[in-house]
């Protein structure tokens, strides 16, 4: 199931428009944005070590984009309609990932 959900095209468009979600609703700060989208996904607050591994993932990914210019368009290329551009590119994507991690967390596909 890991695997069909982490690769599956809605769940990484779904990741996508959570990205945009965090960046516009979550204030200047990346531990802001992923605090906000952990909220929308798990209708809770992050604690402290959860916040942690994924500010320090966001950092990991965006600095991968910001090197890997081919490989941050091609997930951006899928996104749907156009990407917003007062957004930086490498920033998206990067919380795309932690969208997607978000979005694929046992607590997230299992609650009921």
């Amino acid at each position: 199931q890991a695997l069909v959900t982490l690769n599956d095209p809605v769940y990484q468009e779904a990741a996508k428009a959570l990205a945009a979600r965090m960046i516009h609703e979550g204030g200047p700060s990346t531990s802001d944005q992923i605090s906000r989208g952990f909220e929308l996904v798990l209708g809770r607050s992050p604690d402290t070590q959860e916040l942690d591994r994924l500010v320090r993932l966001a950092a990991e990914a965006a600095a991968r984009y910001r090197d890997d210019v081919q490989m941050r368009d091609e997930l951006l290329a899928k996104w749907p309609g156009e990407t917003p551009s007062l957004i930086d590119p490498a920033d998206l994507a990067a919380l795309a990932v932690v969208g997607n991690v978000l979005l694929n967390l046992d607590e997230t596909l299992t609650r009921g």
